[in-house]
C-alpha cells in the first residue's frame, strides 16, 4: 500500500501540527514511502493423554494467539532506502488451564517492538548487487524467516548473472523464536539473542518452470563449525492442468565441541557433573555429545487440475540429525508433511541446534524440557519418516483447499558404552500422525485455515540410568508408553 500524502485533519489527530504548512512538509517528506504488513489470529488448544509419555498426566492448553506486522519502507534515494519492522507478538494471551488465564488475555500483553531496522545500498544503475545493513530477518532454508528468527549484520546479493544469485552475510548476534520464545528467554535468564558471530555464503540457480539447484555454508560461532545445506528440485507446470516434481535435499551440521559456550549456563551446569565426580567437566555448549549430524530428505508430487499429492522420505547416516538452526528449517513444509511431530516432546525429533540448546540447558541431559534428543558421545540417534499428503486447491473456483496429510516414523536412541552415565535411556520412538487440514481464500487478502492433527507415540525405554545426587542405578526393561496428542488451530490472516 502506497502512502501518498496526509491530510491536515489526520495531520492534527496525529498532534503532528496544526497548520497548513507543516502538513504540507509531512506530506512531502512521505512522498514514495510503503507500507505492507498482515494481522493474524489463532484459536490452539492441545490436549495430551500420558504426556511425555508418564503414565496419567494428562493435560489440556489452549492459547489465543496475536500478530501484528507493519513494514514501512522508504523509496530510494541516490540507491539508498531504509526500512523498519513494526511487531506485535501474544502467543499465549489466554490459557484453558486452570480458572485464570495465563498471559493477561484481555488486559495488557504481549510483546511489542522493533523487528527490522535496516538500511538498503542497490546501485542497480551499476551493478544488480543489493548491500543490506542493520537488523533483518535470516530468510535462510536453516532458519525461519515467516516466524521472525533475526540476525543483526550486513548481507549482500548479487544477481548479475542471469538467473544465479550469490549470498554473504555476515551478523555480529542472531536470534531464533523457537529457542526462546516469544515474551520469555532461555533460563529466564535474558538471552533472547546468541551474541557470537554468524557467517553465511550461498549460491542459488533456477529456470523458470523448470529446475532450482542451491548451495548454502553457514558457521556459528562456538555453535556450529559447518553447516550446509543442498537442495536440487525439479517443478514443472505443463500447461497449467499437469504439474510433475521432485526434490532431493542434504543437510549436514558438525557442531562446536570446544571449550567455549555461547551459553555459559550448560558450561556451570556440566562443572557441577565432573564435581560430582561425573566425565562432564568441560565448559563447552556440545562437550562430550557426538557432534556429527545430517539429514537426507527426497519428495517427489503431481498435480492434476486442482488435485495435489506429496510424498517424502527422510532419514539420517550421522548420530544426530540436528541439521536446521531452527526446527521449522525449510526440510519441513507442515501442509504436505504434518504439523506437530517435529516438534513434540515425545517424538523429540526436532531438527534444529536451537532446540538442542534448550536440552542442554534445563535440567538433567534428557530430563525433558526440549524437543531434541542431546546426542552424548559414542551414541546415536537414527530417524525414518515417511510422509504423504493427498489434497485439493481452489475446489471450483471457490477459494476452498483441503489436505489429508499422513506420517509414520520412528527415531531409534541407543547411547552405547562411551560413559557410565549419560542421564539417558536407549530408547525408541514409534509415531504416527494424521491431520485433516482446511484453506478458505476469502479475499485477496483475507484467508482461514483451520486443522486438527492427531498424534501418537508410542515409546519403549531399556537400560540402566545411575543418579548424580546418589550412587543408585534403576534398570528399565522394555518399559512401554503411548502419549496421544491432538492439536486444533483455527486461523485467519489478514495481509496489507
Amino acid at each position: 500500500m502506497k502512502i501518498a500524502k496526509l491530510s491536515l485533519a489526520c495531520a492534527v489527530a496525529l498532534g503532528i501540527g496544526s497548520n497548513f504548512a507543516q502538513a504540507e512538509i509531512l506530506e512531502e517528506a512521505i512522498k514514495g514511502v510503503t507500507v505492507d504488513g498482515m494481522l493474524r489470529y489463532r484459536f490452539q488448544s492441545d490436549n495430551y493423554q500420558d504426556m511425555g509419555g508418564k503414565a496419567g498426566i494428562d493435560n489440556t492448553n489452549t492459547t489465543n494467539q496475536y500478530r501484528a506486522l507493519a513494514n514501512i519502507s522508504t523509496a530510494p534515494i541516490k540507491n539508498v532506502s531504509a526500512g523498519v519492522g513494526i511487531l506485535y507478538i501474544n502467543e499465549g494471551a489466554t490459557t484453558g488451564t486452570g480458572t485464570l488465564g495465563g498471559g493477561l488475555g484481555a488486559g495488557e500483553d504481549g510483546d511489542f517492538g522493533v523487528n527490522t531496522f535496516t538500511l538498503t545500498y542497490a546501485p542497480h544503475n551499476v551493478t544488480n548487487t543489493t548491500v543490506i545493513l542493520g537488523k533483518q530477518l535470516l530468510g535462510t532454508p536453516v532458519t525461519d524467516a515467516s516466524d521472525y528468527d533475526r540476525a543483526v549484520g550486513a548481507l549482500v546479493l548479487n544477481q548479475d548473472i542471469k538467473g544465479l544469485t550469490l549470498a554473504g552475510g555476515a551478523f555480529g548476534s542472531w536470534s531464533l523464536s523457537n529457542m526462546a520464545g516469544y515474551g520469555g528467554s532461555i533460563l529466564g535468564t535474558g538471552f533472547d539473542s546468541v551474541n557470537k558471530g554468524l557467517f553465511a555464503l550461498a549460491a542459488i540457480y533456477g529456470i523458470p518452470n523448470l529446475i532450482t539447484a542451491q548451495l548454502w555454508w553457514f558457521n556459528a560461532q562456538d555453535i556450529s563449525d559447518t553447516t550446509l545445506y543442498a537442495n536440487i528440485a525439479y517443478d514443472q507446470n505443463f500447461g497449467g492442468a499437469f504439474g510433475a516434481r521432485v526434490g532431493v535435499t542434504y543437510g549436514l551440521t558438525k557442531l562446536n565441541d570446544g571449550d567455549k559456550t555461547a551459553l555459559t549456563q550448560v558450561g556451570a551446569y556440566n562443572t557441577l557433573l565432573a564435581g560430582a565426580g561425573l566425565p562432564y567437566g568441560s565448559v563447552g555448549l556440545f562437550s562430550n555429545q557426538e557432534t556429527d549430524n545430517d539429514l537426507l530428505k527426497i519428495n517427489a508430487g503431481v498435480t492434476v487440475g486442482p488435485a495435489v499429492l506429496d510424498v517424502a522420505y527422510m532419514m539420517n547416516t550421522k548420530p544426530g540429525y540436528s541439521v536446521m538452526f531452527d526446527d521449522m528449517g525449510a526440510m519441513i513444509d507442515p501442509v504436505t508433511m504434518g504439523q506437530i511431530w517435529w516438534q513434540d516432546a515425545s517424538t523429540r525429533t526436532s531438527l534444529g541446534v536451537g532446540r538442542r540448546i534448550i536440552s542442554g540447558t534445563g535440567g538433567a541431559l534428557g530430563a525433558g524440557g526440549g524437543f531434541a534428543m542431546p546426542v552424548i558421545e559414542g551414541a546415536e540417534d537414527s530417524l525414518s519418516v515417511i510422509t504423504a499428503s493427498i489434497g485439493a486447491k481452489n475446489i471450483l473456483n471457490t477459494g476452498l483447499g483441503i489436505h489429508l496429510t499422513y506420517v509414520t516414523g520412528s527415531s531409534e536412541y541407543k547411547k552405547g558404552t562411551a560413559h557410565p552415565y549419560n542421564g539417558l535411556l536407549n530408547s525408541k520412538r514409534e509415531f504416527q500422525e494424521i491431520t485433516p487440514l482446511l484453506n478458505y481464500q476469502f479475499s485477496e487478502k483475507l484467508s482461514f485455515q483451520t486443522f486438527y492433527a492427531m498424534l501418537s507415540t508410542d515409546i519403549t525405554q531399556e537400560g540402566n540410568i545411575t543418579s548424580v545426587n546418589a550412587p543408585t542405578t534403576n534398570t528399565y526393561t522394555g518399559q512401554k508408553i503411548t502419549e496421544k496428542r491432538n492439536r486444533y488451530r483455527f486461523q485467519a490472516l489478514y495481509k496489507f
